[in-house]
C-alpha cells in the first residue's frame, strides 16, 4: 500500500467495538490543527469515516503521546476501551522538521504592539462639501 503523499505519521487506535481512531500528521498542518483526528467504523463492506476536531500542538509532544492521552481519554470516559495502539512513522525527517518548528512558523498568527496608531493625535476630517459663513453673506 503506497504511502499517501504529506503524510509523516499515524497512529492507530483499535476499539473493542470495532471503530478505529487515527490520528495523522501532515506535513502543511497549521498549529491549531496539527493532529488530524479520524474514526472509521467498518461493518462487512460498508465503511464510514468522520472527520474529529483537530488537536493543536499543545495536545500532545509526540504522536506517541496524542496516542496515549486518545487512548486514556477512550478507557476512562468512553463505552469502548482502546485494544490495540499501533504508531507507525512514513518520514522521520519530515515528523520531526514538524515538531521543530516554531508556533508562527505553523501559522500561528503573531500579536504585534499596535496601540501606537491609538495613540496618535486624530487630524480633523477635511469637510469639502460645507459651505462657509463669509461666502454665504457675500
Amino acid at each position: 500500500m503506497p504511502i499517501p503523499k504529506g503524510l509523516a505519521a499515524r497512529a492507530i487506535l483499535e476499539l473493542t467495538d470495532g471503530r478505529k481512531v487515527y490520528i495523522e500528521v501532515k506535513d502543511g498542518s497549521p498549529f491549531v490543527h496539527f493532529y488530524t483526528v479520524w474514526i472509521v467504523l467498518q461493518h462487512n463492506h460498508r465503511r464510514m469515516i468522520t472527520e474529529c476536531a483537530g488537536r493543536s500542538r499543545n495536545c500532545a509532544a509526540s504522536i506517541e503521546e496524542a496516542a496515549g492521552i486518545m487512548a486514556m481519554h477512550f478507557n476512562t470516559y468512553g463505552n469502548a476501551k482502546v485494544r490495540n495502539t499501533t504508531v507507525k512513522i512514513y518520514r522521520k525527517r519530515l515528523y520531526q522538521e514538524r515538531y521543530r518548528l516554531r508556533p508562527d512558523e505553523l501559522g500561528l498568527a503573531r500579536i504585534y504592539n499596535t496601540l501606537d496608531r491609538y495613540m496618535q493625535k486624530t487630524k480633523p476630517e477635511i469637510q469639502i462639501f460645507t459651505r462657509k459663513t463669509e461666502a454665504a453673506l457675500t
